[in-house]
């Protein structure tokens, strides 16, 4: 970690002196994950925010999507929900303008678990659902705190069973477990169990053992009416952004940059 810090330190002083704007951005970016691996949030907010100025005033989209996105996980560990609401809806704003499905799965994921912290379990079924559509093979991380975050909608909309399958499929997956999503993932197990009884509570485990990937996971929820929705309570409370993430999925699948 003192090595990873001192390139860190050096990359952003020589882009100061000598790089471009875009440059600058991007060692910013890469100091802010160190300072954010190392639990330092505020200061990995700090050069977060200077790297979105920086990407923004260059006009590169892309860049900025994902670093308004690191940003957003490091509010989200500082308690700034509306921050961190606010940068990831402005990198989705620029979705379907770039096809960049790998940054957006964690985008929406993240805006999910947002929702959730804000104790709003119904505004985070389809982010999370939009974040399992984006995901591409290799994004296993994504893949697991999405479907935790389902599990946690469906157990809060009182559809215990379901709950249980997808923390079957987390536990599955095998993947280490950021210290938040731990957290939600113990409590809401041992709810559960208390709520179904062990065996019962078991049972459901064992049948999420089998859903791998995405699209497992996602046909399971589509397979029985009982995994659908109703529209979110309180929707007209919901700014437009937020009300166009709460809509149906069939909103998102219509622009092609936005499915696989």
């Amino acid at each position: 970690m003192a090595e990873a810090s001192e390139l860190a330190e050096e990359a952003v002083t020589l882009s100061r002196s000598m790089g471009s704007p875009e440059q600058m951005a991007g060692a910013l970016r890469a100091r802010s994950a160190v300072h954010s691996f190392a639990e330092r949030y505020g200061e990995a907010c700090r050069d977060g925010l200077e790297a979105v100025a920086l990407f923004r005033a260059a006009g590169n989209e892309k860049g900025l999507c994902r670093v308004l996105n690191n940003l957003a996980c490091d509010e989200i560990a500082l308690g700034r929900l509306d921050d961190a609401q606010r940068h990831l809806e402005e990198a989705l704003s620029h979705y379907p303008q770039i096809a960049d499905t790998s940054n957006s799965a964690f985008v929406f994921g993240n805006l999910a678990l947002v929702y959730l912290l804000r104790g709003d379990p119904a505004a985070a079924r389809e982010p999370a659902l939009e974040s399992l559509r984006c995901i591409q093979t290799d994004e296993k991380s994504v893949l697991r705190s999405s479907t935790l975050y389902l599990a946690l909608y469906y157990s809060a909309a009182d559809q215990p069973e379901t709950a249980s399958v997808l923390h079957g499929a987390v536990d599955e997956m095998g993947l280490p477990i950021e210290p938040l999503d731990r957290r939600l993932r113990e409590k809401d197990r041992h709810h559960l169990a208390n709520l179904l009884g062990t065996q019962a509570f078991e049972s459901g485990l064992a049948k999420g053992r089998v859903l791998n990937t995405a699209e497992q996971v996602i046909a399971y929820l589509t397979a029985s009416p009982a995994h659908t929705s109703p529209e979110p309570p309180g929707l007209e409370r919901l700014s437009a952004r937020e009300r166009q993430l709460s809509c149906p999925a069939t909103s998102y699948s219509s622009c092609p940059e936005m499915t696989r």
